[in-house]
């Protein structure tokens, strides 16, 4: 009996911490001010006539955005709970929750975006996912939003490692989502460059090089907030030349389900000829391209 009732206890404290996650989730209170930036940004070039927006290219974004939104909750929970066993079992270290405590994660949850990040660029497998953020041929708000429903599920791998160190995960998640927040504000061509602010964080300017399929753009600028990480680690690229935005290979649909499969598919049609084993092996885990 009291084993039941432990249990009983510990799936009701498991609950409890998952709801309290998705409720104090900063993205949930974004989510107006995002979809007023977009209808801000769309008004602005609109009256600039420039040509930031079209119709399809933004019905995929919101659509897959939709999608994500649904099944982040499952992903969200099954990694809440993988990174609270790890945090209630093997932490090594026990923190108060101070200032110090907050700015630590900080930066470790933004060393942790940028080698998931690099990874998700230099490793086919985490491409395939990753891959549909980067489909739109517009640089807009909107485009922010067009996420894979596959992404979390294979990029998460790389915050595993501070709940050992003795970081809660309900913080460790809302620390994540404040970053990705910041990172919507990234997504635009109506800010141009920003001074002494590019020398320390991601601006707009270094991220539409992020988004740039021109050669001297390809795989740069993998930061979320600190631009310095991609400057110590070999990465960072100056926006010098007009970006062109997209991949090198155009998916050519505006079908969300196409656009959400197409490296898988592509994957599952060399896995299907008759190659040597390591050479599916060297496609599946080597840079793509």
């Amino acid at each position: 009996m009291n084993f039941l009732s432990e249990s009983i206890s510990d799936l009701v404290k498991s609950y409890n911490q998952t709801m309290d996650l998705f409720q104090e989730d900063p993205v949930n209170s974004f989510l107006p001010i995002f979809f007023g930036f977009i209808l801000l940004e769309f008004l602005i070039q609109y009256k600039l006539k420039k040509n930031y927006y079209a119709f399809k290219d933004s019905f995929v974004s919101l659509f897959l955005f939709g999608l994500t939104t649904i099944t982040l909750m499952f992903w969200k929970f099954f990694f809440f709970h993988i990174f609270y066993y790890i945090y209630q079992n093997h932490s090594l270290f026990h923190w108060n929750r101070s200032l110090p405590y907050f700015l630590l994660l900080f930066l470790m949850d933004d060393f942790s975006f940028y080698w998931a990040h690099r990874a998700m660029h230099r490793v086919r497998f985490f491409w395939a996912a990753h891959v549909v953020h980067h489909s739109s041929e517009y640089m807009n708000f909107g485009s922010a939003l067009r996420q894979s429903i596959w992404e979390d599920l294979v990029k998460n791998i790389f915050w595993l490692w501070i709940p050992f160190l003795g970081f809660h995960p309900l913080t460790m998640m809302i620390a994540t989502n404040l970053n990705l927040t910041y990172q919507f504000f990234l997504h635009t061509n109506l800010i141009k460059k920003l001074g002494f602010i590019e020398n320390i964080f991601n601006t707009p300017s270094h991220h539409r090089v992020h988004h740039g399929s021109n050669q001297i753009y390809i795989d740069k600028n993998f930061a979320g907030v600190l631009i310095i990480w991609d400057k110590l680690f070999g990465s960072f690229q100056e926006e010098t030349e007009k970006v062109k935005y997209g991949i090198t290979e155009r998916i050519g649909s505006y079908n969300p389900f196409v656009v959400l499969n197409w490296e898988y598919r592509k994957i599952l049609s060399f896995f299907k000829l008759r190659k040597p084993f390591l050479e599916k092996w060297n496609y599946l885990w080597n840079p793509p391209g």
